[in-house]
């Protein structure tokens, strides 16, 4: 990667996150360090601010992880779809004049977004769905109906913090909360029968700030980034911190019209990495985890959705 591909890379603007002078100023220094032939140098600390036009964190902290690791392609290849990112990072086309604006920049990414999300059905892998059967049951299936988790909820409280009791085919799972409700970085332990922790939970996905994640994983802690501008094209996926190793991806569906669809969440569809094997923690974890690509956009204790 050298110059000219370094300052083609771009960020969703967002009132919210990392001065875009002092990511470029990094950048620039990356730049010459590799046309130095030398390594990447260590990013700063960035501190997230408001103003307009911030650099999306996420997008950010993603870009600089995948830089760091030396990857071939820091942007994915043609063709393969679990390579793409999973923030909200992408290349300006070379073909095309540079942006004069931070329009044509959220432009150029929700068209961007529009297609990754329309394209979900197409990934390779082996294809659930996460949905809500009653108000205090969510159950996760397969393309045929079968099911293969059960999902209690606790009536009156939404996300992965409110669910009380997870079963799969090898068992049935409680949920032992962490800290209290008041805490500002909430979690939780799926436990099984005998006591033994299967999942780890901590963080939430909201208000654009994706901080869940699940510390018990066996290759590293398992965050859940968020690529899209609004709902109604956002993509969630469960990808390893550090190595970028994709897990799993989530895509909400459209609410559907009816007194049911107030009432009750609309369908997740979930796709797990062709590589993975359903195993129970994979299973419980896609059961868990799905509502976090909706939350991401919400105000919290508020139905308001934040668009870019």
């Amino acid at each position: 990667m050298r110059r000219d591909g370094l300052r083609s890379i771009i960020f969703q603007p967002r009132a919210w996150g990392y001065d875009p002078e002092e990511v470029e100023a990094y950048l620039s220094r990356v730049a010459d360090s590799l046309d130095a032939g030398h390594g990447v140098p260590r990013p700063p600390r960035f501190l997230p601010t408001s103003g307009k036009n911030m650099y999306d964190v996420e997008g950010v902290d993603w870009f600089l992880n995948r830089l760091q690791s030396r990857a071939k392609s820091l942007v994915g290849k043609p063709g393969e779809p679990w390579s793409w990112p999973v923030a909200n990072y992408s290349v300006w086309p070379s073909n095309d004049p540079p942006p004069t604006s931070y329009y044509e920049v959220k432009s150029y990414l929700a068209r961007e977004y529009d297609e990754e999300w329309r394209r979900f059905p197409d990934l390779p892998g082996t294809h659930l769905l996460w949905t809500a059967t009653g108000l205090d049951r969510r159950e996760l299936q397969t393309p045929s109906g079968d099911v293969i988790a059960i999902i209690t909820q606790r009536l009156g409280r939404s996300g992965p913090y409110g669910v009380s009791r997870v079963e799969t085919q090898n068992g049935r799972h409680e949920v032992r909360r962490l800290g209290t409700r008041r805490d500002r970085e909430p979690g939780c332990e799926l436990v099984d029968t005998s006591g033994r922790v299967l999942l780890r939970l901590t963080g939430r996905n909201v208000l654009w700030r994706a901080q869940a994640k699940i510390l018990s994983w066996p290759q590293g802690i398992l965050r859940f980034p968020v690529r899209g501008s609004r709902r109604s094209n956002g993509v969630m996926t469960a990808a390893i911190w550090g190595s970028g190793w994709r897990i799993a991806k989530f895509r909400p569906q459209t609410r559907p019209p009816g007194v049911a669809a107030i009432l009750m969440p609309p369908p997740i569809d979930v796709v797990v990495h062709p590589t993975i094997a359903l195993s129970p923690q994979v299973v419980a974890m896609a059961a868990m985890t799905a509502p976090f690509v909706r939350t991401f956009f919400d105000v919290p204790w508020s139905r308001t959705e934040i668009v870019a």
